[in-house]
C-alpha cells in the first residue's frame, strides 16, 4: 500500500506544479494580490489545474510506458516499472480529470474553458503534436499562456498587453530550450 502511494506521488509529479504558480501572475499584476477572496479564488484555480496537470503525467506516462520500458532513466518510472498498475492509474487520472472539471466550473466558466482547452491542448500534445518541433514548440508556450489566462480569468481581471507579450517570449524561450 505505501509502495503504491508513493509510486502514485511520483506519478503525479508535484514538483511540475511549480509550474502552475504562473496562475498567480494576473492577481500580481493586477495589484490585487492582498485582496483576499482574489487571492483564494486563484489559490483554488491553483489546486484544481494542478490536478488536471498531474492528470495528464499519468495519462501521459499510460501511453509512453512502451517507449519508457526501452530508456535507461524513464523505464524507472512507476507505470513503465509496474509499481503502478495500469488500472489504478487510469482510475486516479479519470477522477482527477472529473474532479478538475467540476470543480473549476463551479469556482468559474472562464476558468473551467481554460483547463478545457489545456486538457484539449495537452492530449493532443501527447498523441500528435510532440512529433512535429514547430507544434511541439508553440503547445508547450501555450500551457504556460493559458495558465496565465487561467488565473486572470478566475478573478475577472486584465494585465498589459506587454506582460504577455513578455510571458509568451519566456514561454518560447523555456520551449525551445526543452
Amino acid at each position: 500500500m505505501v509502495t503504491t502511494f508513493i509510486a502514485l506521488i511520483k506519478t503525479v509529479r508535484p514538483r511540475q506544479w511549480l509550474k502552475n504558480l504562473t496562475i498567480y501572475a494576473g492577481l500580481v499584476f493586477s495589484a490585487r494580490l492582498f485582496n483576499l477572496e482574489d487571492f483564494s479564488a486563484v489559490t483554488q484555480a491553483f489546486i484544481f489545474f494542478s490536478l488536471a496537470t498531474s492528470a495528464i503525467y499519468i495519462f501521459n506516462d499510460l501511453v509512453d510506458a512502451p517507449k519508457d520500458r526501452l530508456h535507461p532513466f524513464k523505464k524507472k518510472r512507476p507505470i513503465a516499472a509496474g509499481t503502478l498498475s495500469v488500472q489504478l492509474a487510469t482510475v486516479i487520472g479519470i477522477l482527477f480529470i472529473l474532479t478538475a472539471l467540476f470543480c473549476s466550473f463551479i469556482l468559474s466558466q472562464r476558468f473551467f474553458l481554460a483547463v478545457v482547452a489545456y486538457l484539449i491542448l495537452q492530449f493532443s500534445y501527447m498523441y500528435y503534436l510532440k512529433e512535429i518541433i514547430i507544434l511541439d514548440v508553440i503547445a508547450i508556450a501555450s500551457g504556460f499562456l493559458l495558465r496565465i489566462y487561467a488565473g486572470i480569468w478566475v478573478i475577472g481581471t486584465h494585465v498589459n498587453i506587454w506582460f504577455l507579450l513578455c510571458v509568451v517570449s519566456f514561454a518560447l524561450f523555456i520551449a525551445i530550450g526543452k
